[in-house]
């Protein structure tokens, strides 16, 4: 090692501190694995804040509007005059999807949806960026406590087509590619989710 590499430090190892999961509150864990897997983490206290976050992807993404199912997020998106269809639009590309969820999974960072959230389409028909509205009662520490939940929740009624998405952005084999915002909206005596 030369003079130099000594003096300043040219072969120093940099130790990469990972932060310690299992101390952090249950909800803290969920979002740093959601936003490890790839998606976008917004966090909304008031109506307005939520609009603005709403109209804000719009933006980003350089899309018209969104395609909306859920009926409480109709209500909203037409209340605060946020661009809004009612219809899937021609092509995938041509909007966002804004919709609920059915649970937050802590332990992976996923996203439990169903037939509910998508309108019974194939998850490959939907917009490619996708916008979730969750709360923090929907957080659910595993898979088992989630299903444990469909079946108290759903009485046998299930929906169809319930799965997790746990990757985002493409980045793993299989993963649905698409660009996934979830807003955690909490603000009281209110719930559009």
């Amino acid at each position: 090692m030369g003079v130099f590499d000594k003096l300043f430090g040219k072969n120093k190892k940099v130790e990469q501190t990972t932060p310690d999961i299992d101390r952090m509150p249950p909800m803290e864990q969920f979002v740093y694995r959601f936003t490890q897997n790839g998606g976008r983490f917004l966090l909304a206290q008031t109506r307005d804040q939520l609009a603005a976050y709403l109209r804000a992807v719009l933006v980003e993404e350089d899309l018209p509007y969104y395609f909306v199912i859920h009926p409480d997020l109709k209500a909203l998106a037409a209340e605060t005059d946020i661009p809004l269809r009612l219809a899937l639009p021609p092509r995938p590309s041509d909007a966002a999807l804004l919709s609920n969820v059915m649970y937050l999974i802590r332990n992976t960072g996923g996203l439990m949806i169903s037939s509910l959230q998508t309108g019974d389409k194939p998850l490959k028909e939907l917009p490619q960026v996708v916008v979730f509205v969750a709360q923090a009662h929907q957080l659910r520490p595993d898979m088992h406590e989630a299903m444990a939940s469909v079946n108290k929740d759903f009485h046998g009624q299930y929906p169809s087509q319930i799965r997790t998405l746990t990757r985002f952005d493409g980045n793993a084999e299989g993963a649905p590619g698409k660009t996934c915002y979830l807003i955690l909206y909490e603000e009281s005596g209110t719930d559009p989710a």
